[in-house]
Order: structure tokens, then C-alpha cells, then sequence
């Protein structure tokens, strides 16, 4: 259905630039778009008219189902073959195309999984289709999305970036919280005396894993610290930081807590393993 523009939208472009609304109809549009991650890397694609990377997907075509677009859509601009999860979420905006056309959008956001290896795109107006490591997605990547989509989009990635870091079990309430993450080794610390050695678990956990960490540990002198690139996450009990470790000034609140509750600063390290 084509009606006019209420004065109070304003439309952009896939390079995120503002058109000016010429009076010519509006058209409601409504797309499907695919979050394919792969050993915590997102998959995205370029194409030659446009200046950023997208998420995979687009319009629906009139006729086809949500599935059989993101089936295409995955093909044409991914070169991948997915399996397609739930719906995460969906939003609206104002958007113009490069062909000359004004659109109401609806934009669905739907989790899914890469079944076949990568190959090059069926489109041929795709540059480029290639994983990126999700830390990566809007500061070196940035995405051909509204403010609002950016906002949903970094959330979900957040739940699904892999760190990795160390656990001390002794640090633990209940140590059966261990078998939430992917345990990769365990190093025992050198005491003569068996009581005072330490039990430092290496893993690999998500967000949310490292999130339900922070109501179990012991109430004074602990800490686990987690890494992905360059953000580190520091738990400690009933407290979260998160900052950038090669910037060392924004350690500081973490370091300070750290401190209040008894932990000798040369512990506040945050050391990472490559």
C-alpha cells in the first residue's frame, strides 16, 4: 500500500546517509536477515555499491516464505548453506533504496548456524563474504544498520562471544559451577604444603556464563578475570568490570574494588594467554 511520508521520518541510505523524501510513494518492505556465527566469528558481506559490511539477508521477495529467503539471501550474498534458529528480534525504520525507492522497513533478525564451508557468494555484486571475530563488529566493522539494530545486534553478540580465562576453584561457592564452561586445562600451583595450593581451571565460557559467576564467588580476596582481543571481563563477588586491556587507565575501578576488598594489587594483574 503506498501512502506519503509523515514529516517527523526521515529516510538513509545503505551507507547510513540521509535522503531528502522527494514526494514519490512509499512502500512498506520487509526483510529477513541471518546471524551466522562460526567459532565466534559473525559472518558479513560487501557489496560493491556500498561503503560498510551487512549481516546477511534482505528483502523477501513477493511469493517466497521468511525461510526460503534467508535459504537465498544466505546462498547469494554468504555462499553458505544455514540452518535457521528462533527469531531474536525486529525493527522498523525509514529506508531508501539505491534503485530510487522509499520504504517503511520491517527487519527480522533470526539466529542461524552455517551447515557447508564457505564459498563465493552467488551474487555477483558481493565483494566480499567473510567471518569476523564478534569483538570486531562496529569498532573495525562497522554495520550498514540503523542506531537502533546496532544496539540489538551488539547485545546478541555479547551473549555469544567466547572468552576465555582462568578459574581458581578454591575461589568457588559451589565448585559445580566448572561444568558451565569448556574446561581446555588445569594447572596446580606448587605448595609444599597440599592445603594452600590453588587449582587454576582454563576455560572458555560466554558472557552469560561468566555473568552467573559473580554470585559465586567467595566473599573476600577472589577474583576470575576473562578475555576476547582486548576486553577483559574481572568478576568479583557481586561486582562486574569490563575494560580494555591494553588501555590502562580504564583499570582503574576494577583494580580500586579489587583492593578494597583485600586483594594485594600485584594480583590485579589481568594476565592474558595468547
Amino acid at each position: 500500500m503506498n501512502s506519503t511520508l509523515p514529516k517527523q521520518h526521515h529516510f538513509i541510505n545503505a551507507n547510513l546517509e540521509p535522503v531528502e523524501y522527494d514526494g514519490s510513494p512509499i512502500t512498506w518492505r520487509i526483510s529477513a536477515y541471518a546471524l551466522i556465527i562460526k567459532d565466534g566469528k559473525l559472518l558479513i558481506g560487501k557489496s560493491k555499491f556500498e561503503k560498510h559490511y551487512d549481516v546477511i539477508g534482505g528483502g523477501i521477495e513477493l511469493g517466497e516464505t521468511i525461510e526460503e529467503a534467508l535459504h537465498r539471501e544466505a546462498l547469494e550474498e554468504g555462499g553458505v548453506t544455514i540452518k535457521i534458529g528462533k527469531l531474536l528480534f525486529a525493527a522498523t525504520d525509514w529506508f531508501y533504496h539505491r534503485k530510487g525507492n522509499f520504504h517503511e522497513t520491517l527487519q527480522l533478525y533470526y539466529e542461524a548456524q552455517i551447515v557447508r564451508d564457505i564459498e563465493s557468494p552467488t551474487d555477483p555484486d558481493i565483494e566480499q563474504a567473510r567471518f569476523i571475530p564478534l569483538e570486531e563488529i562496529g569498532s573495525v566493522y562497522p554495520l550498514s544498520v540503523s542506531p537502533q539494530v546496532d544496539t540489538l545486534i551488539k547485545h546478541y553478540l555479547r551473549q555469544k562471544m567466547v572468552f576465555h580465562g582462568i578459574i581458581i576453584e578454591e575461589s568457588l561457592i559451589d565448585n559445580r559451577m566448572l561444568n558451565e564452561f569448556s574446561i581446555k586445562k588445569v594447572r596446580v600451583t606448587t605448595e609444599e604444603d597440599p592445603t594452600q595450593r590453588w587449582h587454576l581451571y582454563f576455560v572458555e565460557g560466554t558472557n552469560k556464563q561468566i555473568e552467573q559467576l559473580v554470585n559465586n564467588l567467595k566473599p573476600q580476596k577472589w577474583y576470575a578475570h576473562f578475555w576476547s582481543g582486548d576486553r577483559i571481563i574481572v568478576v568479583f563477588p557481586h561486582k562486574l568490570f569490563i575494560f580494555s586491556h591494553t588501555s590502562k587507565e580504564t583499570w582503574k575501578e576494577a583494580v580500586e574494588y579489587g583492593i578494597s576488598i583485600g586483594i594485594p594489587q600485584d594480583q590485579l594483574t589481568f594476565e592474558i594467554e595468547e
